[in-house]
């Protein structure tokens, strides 16, 4: 299984602190044949100077590095281009991966359901939530349930732990359109559920993924811009829903739209607690 090639893309615009943590927790993965490909987006903060040292220091790590800033939806897809594995997954710069068989245990259930079924599936870990310093504080499993098969309801009403940096063939990306670059915001919950009308998730059970909440991440953006964009990409994607159960779906996203300053606050409370600089 490890003979295929996996590429890890990682979209970074100003988060210099933080790159090397994120690709450390690649590089020490148990699964190694890894392709990293970090795409810098006109950073202004060094991150250039740390992404140069890494790609020095390492032959699968490479680096591209925009002369102007061009958004992060178009920087995950121009990344994705110059890949070369069969599969794929994402992982923003100010993450990482806290378990060192997180790749190993979805690239096992992903051919599991290949051998087994000829099937294509999406294979996701557990969430943590950490602080600035990367420490971690909590699970995403204590604020939504985990779900698996074809989630689509459950994703674009947020009823269920939003898989992160899951693991899927390259072929399924350009299969539902790839990323959407008119939406500047939840771009990639936008792929997930259109991902999610045709395949299925399959939840692996180990911890993976770490999402670092600090002071310039998605989750401190104001809450109007989050309630504009969850919106949007809900209404969007509603004819993915069985018509008899549209109405049903709309009630829940304007539940969901109610409930999202909450989801947000969950993950701030639990930092403030810590009583530690995010």
């Amino acid at each position: 299984m490890s003979e295929y090639l996996v590429s890890t893309i990682i979209p970074n615009y100003n988060n210099a602190p933080y790159i090397k943590d994120c690709v450390y927790s690649l590089l020490s993965q148990s699964y190694s044949n890894v392709e990293i490909i970090i795409t810098d987006d006109a950073s202004t903060d060094g991150s250039q100077e740390v992404i140069a040292q890494l790609v020095s220091e390492h032959a699968n790590v490479h680096a591209l590095y925009n002369r102007h800033n061009i958004g992060i939806t178009r920087n995950r897809k121009n990344a994705l281009q110059t890949a070369k594995g069969e599969y794929v997954n994402y992982l923003d710069s100010d993450d990482y991966i806290q378990n060192q068989d997180k790749l190993k245990a979805e690239m096992e259930i992903i051919h599991y359901y290949r051998d087994k079924y000829d099937e294509d599936i999406l294979a996701f870990s557990d969430i943590a939530i950490a602080n600035g310093k990367g420490e971690i504080v909590n699970r995403f499993r204590d604020i939504k349930p985990v779900k698996e098969g074809y989630i689509t309801a459950e994703l674009m009403t947020r009823r269920c732990l939003i898989p992160q940096n899951f693991t899927f063939r390259r072929h399924l990306y350009a299969s539902v359109g790839g990323h959407d670059e008119t939406i500047p915001f939840y771009e990639n919950w936008d792929l997930k559920i259109r991902l999610s009308a045709k395949y299925k998730y399959v939840f692996t059970g180990v911890p993976g993924f770490v999402y670092r909440r600090h002071g310039e991440g998605l989750s401190n953006a104001h809450e109007d811009r989050h309630q504009k964009w969850v919106r949007y990409i809900a209404e969007k994607n509603l004819a993915l829903i069985n018509h008899d159960d549209q109405p049903m779906i709309k009630r829940w996203i304007e539940q969901m739209l109610l409930q999202l300053g909450d989801e947000l606050d969950f993950i701030n409370g639990h930092l403030q607690k810590q009583g530690v600089q995010q």
